[in-house]
């Protein structure tokens, strides 16, 4: 058997996209993540384009938020409405058959180690509550080393970790031992899409959480 899987993450940065030609593309592309939504009101506006073009093309593809961190006033208020319009974008968006994901990498605000920490925490506890039973955690170690306590309880949470060098094994952030989705590239060639394209790979094992 195959050691990894591949697959893409999109946005409507990456233009129209040919998703008949995504599945002919070498190496083969057995998942997409597909950006759903930023912050509160923000949908990206190729989401329901690019989810019905993988569902028609047949591949298996999940939905990712990207986290804003605004209220540093009320952070449980604030990542609780994150987690609504995530929420409220995915009912709106053809059903995933892939773990949502919350896309965290930028701290403008500056909120400390803690404040991170709970935001994610309930972020997570809403999702749940919303029916979303696993979420799975994207970012790069530096964000996650800085931004999170060294002994946060995130650890045993799916993990996407960006990391573009050219290694066998990405190095991992605090807590974590392993990742379950490795964006190794953002300047992967795939047919059917324009431009340069995210590149992730993954155990064959991942698209059992189907």
């Amino acid at each position: 058997t195959e050691r990894y899987i591949y697959g893409i993450d999109v946005s409507h940065n990456n233009g129209a996209i040919s998703w008949n030609k995504v599945k002919t593309a070498v190496p083969v592309i057995s998942f997409a993540y597909i950006k759903a939504s930023q912050g509160v009101g923000y949908k990206d506006p190729a989401g329901p384009a690019n989810a019905n073009g993988a569902k028609s093309a047949g591949i298996p593809f999940g939905f990712y938020h990207f986290a804003s961190l605004n209220n540093i006033l009320d952070i449980p208020k604030d990542a609780t409405d994150e987690a609504n319009w995530f929420d409220v974008t995915l009912k709106s968006l053809p059903a995933a058959q892939l773990i949502p994901v919350l896309d965290i990498e930028t701290n403008e605000k500056r909120l400390n180690t803690q404040q991170v920490q709970l935001w994610i925490s309930t972020f997570i506890s809403r999702m749940k509550e919303l029916g979303y039973p696993e979420i799975m955690l994207y970012s790069y170690k530096p964000f996650f080393d800085e931004n999170l306590p060294a002994n946060h309880p995130f650890g045993a949470l799916p993990l996407w970790l960006a990391q573009y060098r050219n290694v066998e094994e990405p190095s991992m952030p605090h807590n974590w031992t392993s990742y379950t989705v490795w964006q190794f590239s953002a300047k992967g060639k795939v047919s059917g899409i324009n431009g340069d394209c995210d590149m992730n790979k993954s155990s064959p094992g991942f698209l059992e959480y189907i």
